[in-house]
């Protein structure tokens, strides 16, 4: 996964951005469009590892971001892509909570 965050400008700096915005409640696909459209990541690994390091996401369950696109185009919607990841979000929050 090394070359993956490599790949991605200020990867700390995305991962503390995108916790804060599903710590405010963002959906899952408002963090993915804040990914492509203001970060720039245009490869779906890239956005799939940033799911996985900074909500520990299986990638299992991240893959499905890989049918998913910013202009509709995906094969995923994104009410499905919020239905998959948004309980991720919730668990992460909760994590986030107790601790």
């Amino acid at each position: 996964m090394g070359s993956v965050t490599d790949s991605i400008k200020n990867y700390d700096d995305v991962l503390a951005s995108v916790r804060r915005s599903a710590l405010s409640g963002a959906t899952a696909t408002d963090i993915l469009r804040y990914l492509v459209l203001e970060c720039d990541l245009q490869g779906k690994a890239q956005l799939m590892i940033v799911f996985c390091k900074g909500f520990g996401v299986e990638l299992r369950i991240a893959s499905c971001i890989g049918g998913w696109w910013h202009d509709g185009s995906g094969s995923l919607s994104d009410d499905r892509i919020n239905e998959l990841l948004n309980p991720e979000l919730v668990r992460y929050v909760a994590s986030q909570v107790q601790s």
